[in-house]
């Protein structure tokens, strides 16, 4: 039984259902990390992200001019749920403290560096 409706309906079958398909949405999926280090690399970013669920794509940004880390990049998870997970995770490298955020929308256009 329900205790919101008070019905005898299993709502946690919708639930799942629905988040499920929320899942196959790329931009639940894509976070931008922020306040790393300027050493990290792919790989370092993939490994601490690995912890919260299957990565599927990394993108350390560089600058173009010193070929150096701007400090930030992008991780698609496999799903939501792995998201979520680093979204709420309080997470940090070598003594600094990284910050973890949902995509934008604005952030989610062809233009992104995830997407280049």
């Amino acid at each position: 039984m329900c205790h919101y409706c008070f019905s005898s309906f299993d709502h946690s079958s919708i639930y799942r259902d629905i988040f499920n398909e929320a899942s196959k949405v790329p931009l639940l999926r894509i976070l931008c990390v922020s306040q790393l280090p300027l050493y990290v690399t792919r790989e370092d970013l993939e490994d601490l992200m690995n912890a919260f669920g299957h990565v599927r794509d990394v993108k350390v940004v560089m600058d173009r001019a010193t070929g150096e880390s701007k400090g930030y990049g992008y991780v698609e998870m496999d799903d939501a749920e792995s998201a979520s997970r680093a979204l709420d995770a309080n997470i940090t490298l070598s003594g600094h403290t990284v910050s973890v955020s949902m995509l934008s929308s604005e952030e989610g256009t062809s233009s992104s560096p995830m997407f280049m």
